[in-house]
């Protein structure tokens, strides 16, 4: 029985019930036409292909304004590397940085096609994340649609680790082959061109091999899946396991620069440990959890105003989930292995565990949204206004002041020219000494010294990472002094200090307090560099002459 409060009791009720009935469901079917014409037109190819530019182009106007900024240290490394005037001299000069030959070629072939600049040194990695980005949008398209696909790219492009596109290091070539490769292993999974997609699986991770020294990680997440694709089907996939180890047999030529990377000591504070993987996901997600809040809202309020049918989407394969919760897991083993031997981690290591933010993402708005189109654009929409507001609003507000929209402003003098020039100027940090020498006047460059001391180093910062200086400086076009420590206080007891007393690396100003030396503080000099404080140094009679 129906309510009695709410049914008909005579007949012009009953009239008046039905035809309000009959409005409610022609404004139904009215609504839902419209929503239906407006998804039409909203993913409609004209349409998505503009956003899909649109997209893109916000992602090369962020690009090329961060990579006006200054080469910093381990740029440095790359750029200086990658300009050795013979391929001989480049061979040899490779021995002073730890990763493998391919990025180092790279940008030696865009400077020599688009000159001598930080944007021609920078522009592999710039095309190289993109093409990770794009390889992440056809992983998750292949599965769902091409609007989650878009999402996924935008969860990605909206990551802190952004600012490894314009870094002329091996990261972003490491993101373009791991991409490539997660496609390709996708296609074996479906038979699509096999024996194309094993070949290009194959070269993709000589490629991660052949990039950086971590390779040997980067293609753990593929082992485990395809185990797990045997495991299920038991079909020997012999091409695929090829394509999978053979390529482990490169990190064996590079065997030695392991070693050497373990043999280099590193300051606690940046040791692998349990802290770093916990830092590593805190740090990963913080700056870009509030944006995927924002954009889970709209996705759930679109939803929830449209109702629209949904319609079936493709789940990603036993496998595919596999890879993607043992590549959430890289830096948990990266840092197992490293632990080891008190080797250090940095959060770029374990870039390519972006990927899986996106992956699980899109599963979550695919999930709670039923498949809808309408809530996955909602939700780009609004990652892509935190990627303008994040990266390009300040370059918007700078036009008023007459700045240039792709140049992120530098200092154009030198702080450090008119400060006591009579003294030598010495940087505390091999970090800044490297960019001091690049970017600074040649007045401050001629007076400007790094002082190598292992004993002290290990002493008093346990850290021996800037201990290759003196050879670099035999092999790169360095115009700054590179000094034994105890020599240089023997001729110079009173000299000027730039650095940061408190950061882990540096072993100099503790060294000069523990021995009683008199630091006068100068003040702070704003600048481009890691460093801004500036002491004048006295030296104790008896450590200056060296007793």
């Amino acid at each position: 029985m129906g309510n009695p409060r709410t049914a008909p009791q005579t007949e012009q009720d009953c009239i008046v019930y039905t035809t309000v009935n009959e409005l409610i469901a022609k404004e139904t079917r009215r609504f839902n036409g419209l929503t239906g014409r407006l998804e039409n037109f909203l993913f409609s190819p004209i349409l998505f292909r503009i956003a899909f530019v649109l997209v893109i182009a916000l992602y090369v106007a962020t690009t090329v304004r961060q990579a006006s900024r200054h080469l910093w240290h381990d740029e440095l490394y790359t750029y200086y590397i990658a300009g050795m005037p013979s391929m001989p001299q480049f061979w040899d000069a490779l021995k002073l940085d730890l990763n493998p030959p391919l990025s180092y070629l790279a940008v030696r072939g865009s400077m020599k096609l688009f000159g001598d600049s930080s944007y021609a040194v920078r522009l592999p990695s710039m095309i190289a994340f993109l093409v990770g980005a794009l390889s992440l949008y056809r992983f998750i398209s292949f599965r769902t649609s091409r609007a989650f696909g878009l999402l996924g790219m935008l969860v990605f492009l909206c990551s802190p680790y952004l600012s490894l596109a314009t870094e002329a290091r091996p990261y972003a070539l490491v993101t373009a082959f791991l991409g490539l490769a997660l496609v390709a292993w996708q296609r074996t999974l479906e038979h699509v061109n096999t024996r194309w997609a094993i070949a290009l699986l194959f070269l993709c991770l000589c490629g991660m091999m052949l990039s950086h020294l971590f390779g040997v990680f980067y293609a753990c997440p593929f082992l485990a899946a395809e185990f797990v694709t045997w495991a299920r089907t038991r079909k020997r996939r012999l091409g695929v396991w090829a394509a999978l180890l053979i390529p482990y047999a490169i990190p064996a030529v590079y065997l030695s620069k392991a070693k050497g990377y373990q043999a280099s000591s590193i300051p606690q504070a940046f040791q692998a440990s349990i802290h770093k993987i916990l830092a590593f996901y805190a740090e990963s997600i913080d700056k870009e959890s509030s944006a995927l809040l924002f954009a889970c809202l709209a996705g759930m309020l679109i939803v929830l105003w449209f109702k629209r049918p949904a319609r079936p989407v493709l789940p990603f394969s036993f496998p595919e989930k596999v890879f993607a919760l043992t590549l959430l897991l890289l830096p948990v083993y990266e840092n197992l292995v490293l632990m080891r031997s008190h080797s250090g981690f940095f959060s770029r290591y374990a870039l390519p565990t972006i990927f899986t933010y996106s992956i699980f993402f899109v599963v979550a708005m695919v999930r709670s949204s039923l498949g809808n189109k309408t809530a996955a654009l909602a939700a780009s929409c609004v990652l892509l206004l935190s990627l303008f507001q994040t990266h390009l609003l300040d370059a918007v507000w700078g036009l008023k002041y007459g700045h240039n929209f792709f140049v992120i402003p530098l200092l154009t003098s030198d702080p450090c020219a008119d400060m006591k020039p009579e003294l030598p100027l010495v940087a505390a940090s091999g970090l800044t000494f490297l960019e001091m020498d690049r970017y600074a006047s040649a007045g401050t460059k001629s007076r400007l010294y790094y002082l190598t001391d292992r004993k002290l180093a290990v002493q008093y910062a346990g850290a021996t990472i800037f201990e290759g200086l003196p050879d670099a400086k035999k092999k790169f076009p360095i115009r700054g002094n590179v000094e034994p420590y105890v020599q240089f206080v023997k001729d110079h007891p009173h000299f000027l200090v730039l650095g940061t007393p408190s950061y882990p690396e540096d072993w100099l100003i503790r060294q000069l307090l523990a021995i009683g030396s008199h630091l006068r503080f100068l003040g702070m000099v704003p600048n481009d560099y890691k460093d801004w404080h500036v002491f004048e140094v006295t030296m104790p009679d008896a450590a200056a002459k060296g007793i």
